[in-house]
């Protein structure tokens, strides 16, 4: 039985979410400061093989120069782990168009989410939901256990070299200064209601004496 991934289920939860918040605030959240019009580039870094001094230095110069030499607005909520701080002290106060940015709670990242022009991330889970939200992610790891977004077009391999994630983004940014997507979105991951088909069907065993029942029951 396919459901679909849950990851999609708390997406649109959070969504929902998001526009209830909207709705209900006088004055609502605007998120980092729109410093100018140029596309938007959401950066998340936070897996252990990434945090090696070299690899850092990497992405550091990557989201400098994106930010200066191609005019990006590069939106980084900066992870917690104490391994980042270093480079997060860098970056804060760089350039007008580089935003450090506090760690976000998951509403309000599903809102950055869907507001970026693309994603430079090393999450996989930000990948199930940049496709799902029709969003290129350039994903700074040498593979993927998620290779629907490969196969979908909506994630494309990077590292964490500095001179490839430039030529990547570079490829893509025409396109959207003219107004146009970074990718088509992908049902791959589902689309929503994956955890209710899931209790259905365990209930459904239950119910009806098949095997895992007595699992179910436990």
């Amino acid at each position: 039985m396919v459901t679909g991934n849950t990851v999609i289920d708390a997406l649109l939860l959070a969504r929902r979410m998001l526009e209830q918040k909207r709705a209900a605030s006088a004055r609502p959240d605007p998120g980092p400061e729109v410093v100018n019009d140029a596309p938007m580039v959401l950066v998340t870094l936070h897996r252990r093989e990434n945090l090696r001094a070299d690899r850092l230095a990497q992405v550091e110069e990557a989201l400098v120069r994106l930010s200066v030499e191609e005019g990006c607005r590069v939106v980084f909520p900066a992870h917690p782990n104490p391994a980042l701080s270093g480079l997060v002290q860098r970056l804060r106060g760089r350039h007008p168009n580089l935003q450090v940015i506090a760690p976000q709670t998951y509403v309000d990242f599903i809102g950055l989410l869907e507001d970026a022009s693309m994603i430079l991330s090393d999450s996989g889970g930000v990948q199930e939901e940049a496709a799902f939200l029709g969003k290129l992610v350039l994903i700074m790891r040498d593979s993927t256990e998620r290779p629907e977004v490969l196969g979908a077009g909506t994630g494309q391999l990077v590292g964490t070299d500095a001179g490839t994630i430039l030529a990547a983004v570079r490829e893509i940014l025409p396109g959207l200064r003219a107004g146009g997507p970074s990718t088509r979105g992908t049902l791959a991951f589902g689309t929503g209601g994956a955890a209710e088909m899931i209790v259905r069907h365990l209930m459904e065993q239950e119910t009806s004496g098949l095997p895992g029942g007595d699992n179910v029951r436990q």
